[in-house]
């Protein structure tokens, strides 16, 4: 095999082979979208490479849905181009996530696949992130109380040898979140 440029990759987009998102097996909530081969240095050294998955939990499976858990999973993993706002939303109303939003659930991460083999192997992710992690409309005691809360943390890049957070999208935190309590129809956020 020979490449005319240093950067190669391979996509298998399983959702269009398939016609549908890749359950695993129909037995875990999650699901495959697509997988590829990135090579940084295809006309040099094709044991270079990394493995970039894009999927993520599907948040219509029974076990997560509102009636089930009490309340919305929030939960992406990517950068803008994969999560939208969903890092940098706030306790309003308005921007509370819709439970079919498609972008809720999705998870992007490139792994470096040579560093888990050899003498010292470890599982280098590679400008992984940001996560984002909470959940909305979580009704305490009723209805009289509702909970939303939210943490996000930057992406994970690799500086010199070691993983660091770098700054949440357009912002100079590396971590942010936020708890809102709507006691009656009042917010309350708490940041």
């Amino acid at each position: 095999m020979h490449f005319l440029c240093d950067q190669a990759e391979f996509v298998l987009n399983t959702s269009a082979l398939t016609g549908k998102d890749s359950a695993l097996a129909g037995l875990l909530p999650v699901h495959l979208d697509e997988v590829r081969l990135v090579f940084e240095h295809a006309t040099t050294d094709l044991s270079d490479f990394e493995l970039a998955v894009k999927g993520g939990i599907d948040t219509d499976h029974d076990f997560l849905k509102r009636e089930n858990l009490g309340f919305t999973p929030v939960l992406c993993i990517g950068d803008e181009s994969v999560c939208g706002d969903i890092h940098t939303r706030t306790v309003t109303d308005a921007e509370r996530i819709n439970p079919t939003d498609p972008r809720n659930g999705l998870i992007q991460a490139n792994i470096h696949i040579p560093s888990l083999v050899g003498l010292n192997p470890l599982l280098a992710f590679k400008d992984v992130g940001p996560f984002t992690l909470g959940l909305q409309n979580w009704e305490v005691g009723g209805d009289e109380l509702v909970v939303d809360g939210q943490i996000t943390i930057g992406r994970l890049v690799e500086q010199n040898g070691s993983l660091v957070i770098s700054n949440i999208l357009n912002t100079s935190v590396q971590v942010a979140g936020f708890v809102s309590f709507d006691i009656e129809n009042g917010a309350v956020p708490i940041s």
